[in-house]
């Protein structure tokens, strides 16, 4: 039996061809203006993404099922319905899946980061026995400074992650912070412990002075204003690639909300 699905559908298809001539033209502006700097371009990214999220709404199902591939969707949806089964397991309760998606959602549109890497991330910490309350906000502390750094977000959350389950930060964990790409933590949690009299950081680790809470304070220090990582993962979605995953993340979540899907709760 084939397991091919053909749409035939018959629309009123001359403002779709308006806007995507519209669109096809930013594209042909992007790929041959080459001289332009790379903030022009990004502007040009981010102006192609109303327009091709207009034409996909206007249009619907003819899009989702032609050149955008319906395929494509579906397996995202059914990705995303694993995503929100692993989030109700780790918060106990649907409600609790639903407040943890709604916020990811939200950080994956205002940054850079994949969803992927975001679930992930979130996974790591909730894991670790962060609650879905502060989730948020270490999401942020960490996106930003993963964002000002360049560190891999995954490797910056999973030693946070170990930390905070033990209750302490260890030299272990303390090196693979460092080695994740964000070696500035390192001056940011030495004037915190001056702060406490507890000196060295190499020798408050040791002793196992470096407690989860010293730790978050500096994460927070860090990412506040002031901090080097203030506001690091918005800016870094600001940059030429931030601004096309952004593109990404626009037709991903029109072609899942054309399917009846809500990303940002993972409902059907």
């Amino acid at each position: 039996m084939s397991n091919t699905i053909t749409l035939t559908v018959r629309a009123d298809t001359k403002q779709f061809e308006t806007l995507m001539k519209s669109a096809g033209k930013t594209v042909d502006d992007f790929s041959k203006k080459n001289k332009r700097s790379l903030e022009s371009i990004a502007n040009s990214a981010n102006n192609m993404a109303g327009k091709v999220q207009g034409a996909m709404k206007l249009l619907g199902a003819t899009l989702v099922g032609g050149s955008f591939g319906l395929n494509a969707f579906v397996k995202e949806a059914s990705t995303l319905q694993s995503v929100r089964a692993s989030f109700e397991s780790l918060t106990g309760s649907a409600e609790g899946a639903r407040k943890v998606m709604a916020q990811l959602n939200k950080f994956s549109l205002e940054t850079a980061f994949s969803a992927d890497d975001i679930n992930a991330a979130a996974r790591t910490l909730l894991g670790a026995g962060v609650s879905v309350d502060k989730l948020g906000s270490r999401m942020k502390w960490l996106g930003d400074i993963a964002g000002a750094t360049g560190a891999d977000l995954g490797q910056l959350v999973l030693p946070v992650s170990q930390a905070l389950a033990k209750g302490k930060l260890d030299t272990q964990d303390f090196y693979q912070i460092l080695n994740s790409g964000a070696g500035k933590v390192r001056e940011v949690l030495q004037n915190e412990l001056n702060k406490r009299g507890l000196g060295d950081v190499m020798t408050a680790l040791s002793k196992g002075k470096v407690s989860a809470e010293i730790l978050e304070t500096a994460l927070k220090t860090a990412a506040s204003e002031g901090g080097f990582a203030f506001n690091g993962a918005a800016k870094q979605a600001q940059t030429f690639d931030g601004r096309m995953s952004n593109l990404q993340e626009t037709i991903s979540n029109v072609g899942l909300e054309l399917i009846g899907v809500n990303k940002a709760t993972g409902e059907i």
